[in-house]
């Protein structure tokens, strides 16, 4: 995984990413944590072929911590397979995380 630094504009090299489900991984930056959402172990095929997608799509959710440089996989899971989506992280008022 490459990484870019804003202060210094300069590109780095960041510990990979440790699951085969490369294609299609939704990112969201969250606390100063990337997480990976879903993702598909196999490359989206083109039109016409999304039973093809739904049957690899996962519900993995890994976590990057820019602190550390290191990948973990979380224990939670998504409510369904997921791959070829943007996540968001929305704050609301006195919402509890």
């Amino acid at each position: 995984m490459d990484l870019l630094d804003l202060r210094m504009w300069r590109w780095r090299e960041g510990a990979p990413l440790q699951r085969d489900c490369l294609h299609g991984v939704g990112l969201v930056e969250y606390d100063g944590q990337l997480l990976a959402l879903g993702g598909c172990s196999k490359a989206w095929p083109g039109y016409g072929h999304d039973e093809f997608v739904s049957l690899s799509a996962t519900d993995v959710v890994s976590c990057y911590d820019l602190r550390s440089d290191s990948w973990s996989e979380l224990p939670a899971r998504l409510p369904l397979k997921l791959a070829y989506a943007t996540p968001v992280v929305v704050r609301t008022a006195g919402a509890q995380l």
